[in-house]
């Protein structure tokens, strides 16, 4: 038997539609902060976490850090020409429901939108509350 997973793929073009959070969100610094993001990985995987080659098109990551801890993580992957897509959005299961995951995207994608590109986001359809945050944020399912 087959299973094929099933996605849901949003879009968000215009800064005017962006839904700001007001958490602090920062940009890290692969080779400064790698030790930060290996401790906050190992939370979800037993492989130890590298800073991408130049060919891996993985862009800078942004979190939401308190008392040196990375509560919410996201990156950004250039696939395609005049889009950005926000990537391996993960929150620490002990804060999650806190608008945290919304507040990296919505970090992210002002970026993305300021840099001229569109802001995507590719999640599960059985994923809702990454669903929710999308749409939190002002993105749009298409």
């Amino acid at each position: 038997m087959e299973i094929t997973a099933k996605y849901v793929r949003f879009r968000l073009q215009s800064a005017e539609l962006l839904q700001k959070a007001s958490l602090p969100v920062q940009q890290l610094d692969w080779q400064k902060d790698i030790p930060l993001i290996r401790r906050f990985y190992a939370h979800f995987t037993d492989d130890v976490i590298e800073p991408p080659t130049e060919d891996e098109n993985i862009g800078t990551p942004y979190a939401v850090v308190e008392n040196s801890e990375i509560l919410s993580f996201a990156l950004p992957f250039s696939f395609k020409a005049g889009e950005t897509e926000i990537g391996a959005v993960m929150t620490l299961p002990a804060h999650r429901g806190n608008g945290y995951a919304k507040a990296v995207i919505a970090a992210m994608a002002a970026d993305i939108l300021a840099s001229g590109n569109a802001a995507t986001l590719t999640t599960g359809a059985d994923n809702a509350p990454m669903r929710a945050a999308a749409r939190a944020v002002g993105m749009q399912e298409k």
